[in-house]
């Protein structure tokens, strides 16, 4: 199988031992998480594991131990290291003629060819074939209300999660998407919501404006953002603002404040 990454966990403390994680996969070309700089089988907290990532850990130790330098080093040089983050908000990934669910708050079951949901104590992720993805499945997962422990909807499910997942879905499968919206209408408005979000500024739509945490207005103007601001340097004394012209680079990240801001490419951090 395929090293595709390398990670280091834990500080080397008696209570965080140094580990480090070899993460093979034999599919990854396949995976259209891997095609984006993604993978489930890096650790992550509360995170899932997808059943085609083979992850070998090596320990090294407490920081005075032997092995920590050597694990430590070894890691880190590799060609490999941090190659890949854990999708955090992948929903849906399609590795071949397969679909990797890992929607939260409900539990999707396969029995007979059909989809089935169910109110979990814990989530799952499940790989089903693709062409169980048809609108009568697609449809049991959408309309899935899950009840929280202590009583009531878990509203995210239907506020938050199925509008990402459906964007998701209409961006890897985007026939069966067509076929799931002329069978069930209802669903071709839920859109994602964006708002609060970061983002990569480079990666947005340069025809809307900015607010920077100062909440001072910015615009594009080709390769540079500008705007004005009531800060300037050398201490100076304004009685207005002065104008802030800085040349984006691809590491600037901006909060959404309007779904228009957001593009079928922007990078979300």
């Amino acid at each position: 199988m395929e090293l595709i990454t390398v990670g280091l966990y834990g500080d080397g403390s008696r209570d965080a031992r140094l580990r480090a994680e070899y993460v093979y996969c034999d599919r990854a070309e396949k995976c259209s998480a891997f095609c984006d700089g993604k993978c489930f089988g890096v650790t992550a907290l509360f995170g899932m594991r997808c059943p085609y990532a083979k992850v070998n850990m090596v320990d090294g130790g407490l920081k005075r131990s032997k092995a920590y330098g050597e694990v430590y080093s070894v890691a880190k040089n590799s060609e490999k290291y941090a190659k890949l983050d854990y999708p955090h908000y992948t929903l849906i990934t399609k590795i071949g003629g397969e679909a990797f669910l890992t929607l939260p708050f409900v539990q999707i079951k396969v029995e007979n060819g059909k989809i089935s949901t169910e109110h979990p104590m814990f989530v799952r992720p499940v790989c089903v074939d693709s062409n169980l993805l048809t609108p009568e499945n697609l449809e049991i997962i959408c309309s899935f209300r899950p009840r929280a422990m202590l009583g009531g909807e878990i509203t995210d499910y239907q506020e938050k999660t199925i509008p990402m997942f459906l964007l998701q879905f209409s961006r890897l499968y985007p026939e069966k998407y067509h076929a799931f919206i002329e069978a069930f209408p209802e669903y071709a408005d839920r859109k994602p919501d964006w708002v609060g979000r970061m983002a990569l500024l480079n990666t947005c739509n340069r025809e809307k404006t900015y607010r920077d945490a100062s909440g001072n207005e910015y615009h594009f103007e080709g390769d540079y953002i500008v705007g004005k601001s009531k800060f300037a340097p050398f201490a100076l004394s304004l009685k207005t603002p002065t104008e802030i012209r800085a040349k984006v680079t691809d590491d600037m990240k901006v909060k959404i404040t309007d779904n228009d801001q957001v593009l079928d490419s922007t990078v979300f951090v």
